[in-house]
């Protein structure tokens, strides 16, 4: 299962989509402002 084989890959794609997530998130906060 994906639960036990995790892909040597899994961390870095976790820690890449929340590094996005908290930049769209700063734009539109600035885009905000």
């Amino acid at each position: 299962p994906w639960e036990r084989a995790r892909p040597s890959w899994y961390p870095a794609v976790t820690v890449t989509v929340m590094t996005v997530t908290v930049m769209v998130m700063a734009v539109t906060v600035m885009a905000d402002h």
